[in-house]
């Protein structure tokens, strides 16, 4: 018993540890760490609990992975939730057990009250999981929705969030200057931002590998400078709008033939959610 207390104090030194060293988090992921940190710290949950407080570290870590690696907010609270839940009930299924001698002394009533407060308890977490299904199933539908209003500039639902790539922004080698035609394109954005006040935008500048790298980072900041710009013209204001640059960093296409360079010398923009959050690479 003693060496179980041990490791898991050990444990939960080594998640505070870890943790000290993480930049900022999504809310609901710290308090799903505070609540883990406090459960590990709970003798009751180190004496009946250990194998279940090893599962929910194992939900927060896929948590953190998918915050810091992918950026997938949505999963990220999604298994934040999860984790939380778990605690809960961690929590009263380890007083419960600790209860069990007392409960042969003390008879059948007591026993009746703990089951009943654990029912309670995972109710309570069906309930809200029920819910945070509804609102991820709203959240996916205003999202098709935005989609939608974007169909004639070819926005694609990805994993980020909904994204358009202005095929006539294509750029000529070594050129930032925005191609003609892309009025109605910038037009269009402006309309469907001002439709939505409440997303803002991220725009990424790519280069194709004609020349070097740094000059391909500096090219590519320029051409997404040339797309926030337009639309800031167009009735955008500038504080929705964010500009990235990757240079020659993730090609859509093959840099060996001239068509594959011509589609890397692009412009993407990706739309917030409706918390105007942005889905960072």
């Amino acid at each position: 018993m003693q060496e179980l207390k041990t490791i898991l104090t050990a444990a939960a030194l080594a998640v505070l540890a870890g943790c000290q060293t993480l930049p900022a988090q999504d809310p609901a992921l710290d308090a799903a760490e505070r609540e883990y940190r406090e459960a590990a710290a709970d003798p009751l949950v180190q004496r009946h609990g250990a194998a279940e407080l090893e599962q929910v570290r194992s939900l927060l870590t896929r948590a953190q992975r998918y915050y810091k690696d992918e950026r997938n907010l949505e999963q990220t609270r999604h298994l934040a939730y999860l984790a939380s839940a778990q605690l809960s009930t961690l929590r009263v299924r380890s007083s419960g057990r600790d209860a069990d001698v007392q409960v042969q002394q003390s008879g059948a009533e007591r026993e009746r009250l703990r089951l009943q407060g654990r029912d309670a308890e995972l109710e309570r977490a069906r309930s809200g999981e029920e819910e945070a299904r509804r609102a991820a199933a709203q959240a996916q539908d205003r999202a098709a929705g935005l989609q939608r209003d974007l169909a004639e500039l070819s926005a694609q639902n990805t994993q980020r969030g909904v994204m358009v790539t202005l095929r006539d922004m294509l750029f000529a080698t070594g050129r930032a200057e925005l191609q003609p035609g892309v009025r109605r394109s910038i037009d269009r954005l402006a309309e469907v931002l001002r439709q939505r006040p409440e997303r803002r935008v991220l725009i990424e500048g790519f280069a194709d590998s004609t020349g070097g790298s740094a000059m391909n980072q500096r090219l590519s900041q320029r051409r997404a400078e040339a797309v926030r710009s337009a639309l800031v013209r167009a009735g955008v204001a500038p504080q929705r709008l964010e500009v990235r640059a990757f240079g020659e960093e993730y090609p859509v296409a093959d840099n060996a033939t001239a068509e594959g360079r011509q589609q890397n010398r692009r412009v993407e923009l990706l739309f917030s959610d409706e918390q105007g959050r942005l889905n960072y690479r």
